[in-house]
């Protein structure tokens, strides 16, 4: 098998998030259908199984709500993100330049232009893990409100090598894991 770090969600039985030794996907929600009950956070679990591949995996999307997934074949350098609105699946290549993705559910469009350009402008050239943690972790970008809440940051790292740091902000619980 193959040996993958995420963190596990205990309702849906998948992850938002997970890396491999030769791949990274991410999961955010995004607007469209949102009614069933299959979780897309298994999506996450068979890319990285490589149960499914990134390029044959729209067939099976009408099961799935919408989502924005970003995918990084770390073997062939190739870069993905794709966006499910629930009657069309786009996938585009994208380079390795520094970048931010938001949820569509959660920040309104022009939270997302806010904090893209804030993010682009203060980090795109000069940051580290690090930095970008820091980022995160702000409160500024910690969402508490009544319906929606910040349950965690996770950060992978892909340098000498390949690691996960997790915060649990609910239980307030740090985790940092490495493939060996």
């Amino acid at each position: 098998g193959v040996d993958i770090l995420m963190p596990h969600d205990p309702k849906g039985g998948g992850s938002w998030i997970g890396l491999t030794n030769s791949s990274i996907a991410c999961l955010l929600n995004h607007e469209g259908k949102n009614n069933s009950l299959k979780s897309r956070g298994k999506l996450i679990v068979k890319l990285l199984s490589n149960q499914i591949d990134i390029h044959s995996i729209k067939p099976m999307l009408f099961e799935y709500n919408s989502f924005r997934l970003i995918y990084l074949d770390l073997i062939s350098k190739e870069y993905y993100h794709c966006i499910w609105d629930s009657l069309d699946f786009k996938i585009n290549k994208i380079n390795d330049e520094v970048n931010i993705w938001l949820s569509t559910t959660i920040y309104s469009e022009k939270e997302i232009d806010l904090k893209t350009n804030f993010f682009l402008k203060n980090y795109s050239s000069n940051y580290s893990s690090e930095k970008l943690l820091k980022f995160h972790s702000d409160k500024k970008n910690i969402k508490n409100c009544k319906d929606i809440k910040t349950t965690s940051i996770t950060q992978v790292s892909c340098s000498n090598i390949f690691s996960m740091y997790h915060k649990d902000l609910l239980n307030n619980k740090d985790y940092f894991l490495k493939l060996s």
